[in-house]
């Protein structure tokens, strides 16, 4: 009995961390996958409008307007991302919109970005407060676009959270093309997903071997803060990179290519 218990217990964690997403995480709520990945929390009254998806053509995710509401029956809906590895800091983009009737906000609207850690759970004083998109309203339905939100630096797994917030406002707001990536890296680099890169040893502290499937046109190692500290122009596929006199921390490598531009993160102990 204690063996079976172990087993489900053993499954049961297997499939917790499978959920756990890898940078670059992006998502468009193209297919089912995609939307199941996010989860819908309420802290609020309970109302007839919930975040839900638009499928087809204009995939996106949405939160529709809570008529009939009052002054003490606020929704305050939360959607969550699934648990984002984080190790070396990150930044996030999305396309939005936010609509409403009038174009102005009312004192109980909100819709604003978090990120936390631990449990989904917002009122656990884990969640910091990343942007206030609340005064963005407008009377059309008119996509705009973020980039470069940068999240707070976790060691293991974050959430990318979603508030919707409401009491009898005509307030309506949408989300498509959520991204979260290293620092430095352009969503246009995540089509050249082709390229196959190989570092190590991972962490080292002698020397970095670069290994790679394409041309190499330029490599730059450069600190988090995006400041370069080593630049090669060399042509070969394997590269070998004297690191012994660097400090210790993590680096990022940006490895330009004739398939395009990739980011690894690397070690140095």
């Amino acid at each position: 009995m204690r063996l079976f218990v172990l087993i489900i217990l053993l499954l049961f964690y297997r499939a917790l961390n499978a959920q756990v997403k890898t940078l670059p995480y992006k998502n468009a709520f193209e297919t089912a996958a995609d939307r199941t990945a996010f989860v819908s929390v309420r802290t609020g009254a309970t109302a007839t409008s919930d975040w839900s998806y638009n499928t087809g053509p204009n995939s996106s995710a949405y939160h529709d307007y809570p008529v009939g509401g009052s002054a003490t029956d606020t929704v305050s809906d939360w959607l969550f991302s699934p648990p984002i590895k984080v190790t070396s800091g990150a930044v996030l983009s999305f396309k939005y919109y936010v609509y409403g009737i009038t174009g102005s906000a009312t004192p109980s609207d909100e819709f604003s970005i978090w990120y936390g850690k631990s449990t989904m759970n917002p009122k656990n004083g884990k969640y910091v407060k990343l942007l206030d998109l609340t005064d963005k309203i407008s009377t059309s339905s008119v996509w705009k676009d973020t980039s470069g939100i940068a999240l707070p630096f976790a060691a293991d797994t974050g959430y990318v959270v979603f508030r919707y917030r409401a009491t009898n406002n005509w307030l309506t707001l949408a989300l498509d093309s959520i991204v979260v990536k290293m620092p430095g890296l352009s969503v246009d680099d995540l089509r050249h997903g082709a390229v196959n890169v190989q570092i190590y040893p991972n962490p080292g502290n002698e020397i970095l071997n670069v290994s790679i499937n394409k041309e190499i046109q330029q490599i730059d190692v450069m600190e988090i803060d995006g400041r370069v500290i080593y630049t090669s122009f060399l042509t070969d596929k394997l590269q070998v990179i004297p690191i012994a006199t660097w400090q210790t921390g993590t680096y990022l490598l940006r490895i330009k290519t004739d398939g395009g531009v990739v980011y690894r993160t690397w070690i140095k102990n």
